[in-house]
C-alpha cells in the first residue's frame, strides 16, 4: 500500500464512521483530549457533535440549518509506510488525496491548492488551503474548502499529525465565523510524546 493510499484509506474510514455512528453533542470544550502523539480540545461554539474517536483520530461536525452546507474538523496521526523525511513529503499525501478526489469519475473538480512551510512547537509542518467544486449536486454548484496543517511528528519522521477543517456549501453559506471555529481547532493542536 502506498503512502497516499494509506492516507486516503484513513480519511475514508473516518467518513464511514461519520455515516454509521451516532454523533454525540459536545458539552465540554475545556478538557484536553489525549491521543497517541497529540492532544486537542473539542471545538468551541454551539452545535458541535463528536462523530468518531479512536486513540489516533478524532472527527467532529457542526450541525447547520442546511441540507447542502456542511462543516467538520478532524485531527489524526498517521504512521507512514516509510520515513517521511520532510513535511513536503507528508504534504504530498494531502495533495495526492486531493488529486485522487479529482479523478474523472470523482465528484470533485479541484480549483485551488496552496501551501506554506511553517514550524509548530519545533515541528516541521505545511499549512494548506484546498478548494474544489462538488460536481454531483443537482441544481447548484457547491464549493468544498479544506484548510489545515500537516506536520512531521518531532519524535518520528514515520508519523504525520494532521489537523484540518472542511466546509461545503454555496458562496452565500460560507461564513467567517465557521472558518474562525475551524481555525481555532487546528491551532489547538499540541503534539505530545509518542508511547
Amino acid at each position: 500500500m502506498t503512502r497516499s493510499t494509506a492516507f486516503v484509506v484513513c480519511m475514508i474510514a473516518a467518513f464511514a464512521a461519520f455515516a454509521q455512528g451516532r454523533p454525540v453533542l459536545v458539552t465540554d470544550t475545556e478538557t484536553p483530549l489525549q491521543f497517541r502523539g497529540f492532544r486537542t480540545k473539542a471545538p468551541s461554539g454551539t452545535a458541535w457533535y463528536l462523530v468518531f474517536r479512536s486513540d489516533v483520530d478524532v472527527l467532529f461536525f457542526k450541525r447547520l440549518e442546511s441540507n447542502t452546507h456542511s462543516f467538520y474538523v478532524r485531527m489524526t496521526i498517521t504512521e507512514l509506510a516509510e520515513n517521511a523525511g520532510s513535511p513536503a513529503v507528508v504534504l504530498d499525501l494531502v495533495r495526492n488525496a486531493f488529486a485522487e478526489g479529482a479523478a474523472p469519475d470523482s465528484r470533485f473538480t479541484p480549483v485551488k491548492f496552496e501551501h506554506a512551510s511553517i514550524t509548530i512547537d519545533g515541528a516541521a509542518c505545511n499549512s494548506y488551503d484546498m478548494r474544489a467544486v462538488d460536481r454531483k449536486v443537482s441544481g447548484s454548484e457547491l464549493e468544498l474548502s479544506a484548510q489545515g496543517v500537516v506536520c512531521v511528528h518531532p519524535q518520528s519522521s514515520r508519523h504525520a499529525v494532521h489537523a484540518t477543517f472542511s466546509e461545503r456549501g454555496g458562496p452565500a453559506s460560507i461564513t467567517p465565523s465557521l472558518a474562525a471555529e475551524g481555525d481555532a481547532f487546528v491551532c489547538g493542536m499540541l503534539m505530545t510524546p509518542l508511547p
